[in-house]
């Protein structure tokens, strides 16, 4: 029996996939639990409308991700955070402040993961950052005072 998937369900499908079952497991676990609706064609369609708009969506939010990483490269992004005589940190600063500053001073909001980071920042100065996303990688250079 054909059924669209409504969930993941292990051994058997993704949501949103069209997949063929055992006529007793698709009636008696998948329907009954709502777990998968019945394959007719309008709701194949449905289904095959619904991956269209995620891949299109998706291709967007690359779309827009690689023009965002293009407007960022080169950027200089300034973080004051507390240290004493000798430059060293009381606080490091994590993937989470840069993004937080560069959403701040450049009006970017980029997801974690984006932002790739060896390490955490212990000391004061001058450290050049990689952002990789959506087959770009473009450097910012972030200047702890």
């Amino acid at each position: 029996m054909k059924v669209v998937l409504l969930v993941d369900v292990k051994k058997v499908g993704r949501k949103g996939e069209v997949v063929e079952v055992a006529n007793g497991y698709a009636q008696s676990v998948l329907l009954p639990r709502k777990l998968a609706l019945p394959g007719t064609p309008e709701n194949v369609k449905k289904a095959e409308k619904q991956v269209a708009s995620k891949e299109d969506k998706k291709a967007f939010d690359n779309a827009l991700l690689a023009k965002t990483l293009k407007d960022l490269n080169g950027k200089i992004i300034t973080l004051q955070v507390k240290s004493n005589e000798n430059g060293t940190l009381f606080t490091s600063v994590h993937e989470k402040h840069i993004l937080d500053a560069i959403k701040s001073q450049s009006g970017a909001a980029l997801a974690p993961g984006v932002l790739k980071m060896k390490e955490v920042i212990k000391k004061a100065g001058e450290h050049t950052l990689m952002l990789e996303g959506a087959g770009e990688k473009v450097s910012i250079t972030v200047v702890i005072k």
